[in-house]
């Protein structure tokens, strides 16, 4: 929306409005981003009103990456049924070797990835070492590149609640964030904490997957002030920050799809590098992606 400068919205919010004032206006031409993560069912509805309306829906996406959290997977079956126009040209990374290298894990060859980032992979015997070492190397990227510009990638949800946890922990103990904050929802909420909603709210205009940082923190705990990653304020009140807001230091592979970043930790165990995960959580920087592999399975 902010980059092309035409007007968009989530999937499911549009499958609503549909079903609402029943359908598209005649002549309309509907753009789907990322469709390789859009849900079935969801997509369906949409594809629905298009058809009995005539309207044309051209649909872009990579189904190589991540499917949808729920019932997914229609886009890859139509390309390999209706096979389209692609783009073979990785464009985000500086580095043509690191390009050659992605693409190979994109289609399957993993080796000749590992052969490449061989001196960037860290293995660890305890996801305790990883949190440290993680913890470290992501202070220094952030100090070097900026808040905005390192992305710190783990496989699952746990493991990325206690990165958050220690990357805000590092930040307080070196008085980068600020303490007088308010606690919301089992939360400690300060100016200066990354976040990302994690529901879409046209009331407060936020979309789920928006990343922003906290710019006020009213006393009083009636919410949270923010600045979106595209520059805009939003007011988030306390219903929504307790229910639905959560820290953004760490995010998971899913909610890294399609962001751009100077670099990249990515975090897991060997069996959760899946091809279409890894080469999402590892294809998101221009710079550096650095990897940390630990041995142990988890509780």
């Amino acid at each position: 929306r902010d980059v092309a400068g035409i007007r968009a919205g989530t999937l499911h919010a549009l499958a609503a409005q549909l079903d609402r004032r029943r359908g598209f206006a005649p002549g309309t031409v509907v753009l789907l981003d990322e469709a390789g993560m859009a849900s079935t069912r969801v997509s369906a509805r949409v594809l629905e009103h298009a058809e009995r309306a005539g309207a044309k829906v051209i649909a872009v996406g990579d189904a190589g990456q991540l499917s949808s959290v729920e019932a997914g997977g229609w886009f890859a079956a139509l390309t390999r049924k209706l096979p389209g126009p692609s783009l073979r040209e990785v464009i985000r990374q500086r580095d043509p070797a690191e390009r050659t290298a992605l693409q190979a894990l994109h289609d399957g060859d993993a080796d000749r990835y590992l052969d490449h980032k061989a001196d960037q992979i860290t293995l660890h015997a305890t996801e305790r070492d990883a949190l440290d070492a993680v913890t470290d190397q992501w202070a220094q990227l952030r100090a070097q590149h900026g808040p905005t510009s390192v992305a710190l990638i783990a496989r699952d949800n746990a493991t990325r609640d206690r990165l958050n946890i220690a990357a805000r922990e590092r930040l307080l103990a070196r008085g980068e964030l600020a303490t007088d904050g308010v606690r919301i929802g089992n939360r400690d909420w300060a100016v200066g904490d990354r976040v990302i909603a994690r529901r879409n709210d046209r009331r407060l205009d936020v979309d789920n997957g928006t990343i922003a940082t906290i710019t006020t923190v009213p006393p009083d705990g009636t919410g949270v002030a923010v600045r979106t990653d595209a520059d805009q304020d939003r007011v988030l009140d306390r219903a929504y920050v307790s229910d639905h807001l959560e820290h953004a230091y760490a995010i998971t592979g899913h909610s890294s799809q399609g962001a751009t970043v100077e670099a990249a930790i990515v975090v897991g165990r060997p069996e959760e590098f899946t091809q279409e995960w890894a080469y999402t959580a590892l294809s998101r920087a221009r710079g550096e992606t650095l990897l940390h592999v630990i041995a142990d399975h988890g509780p």
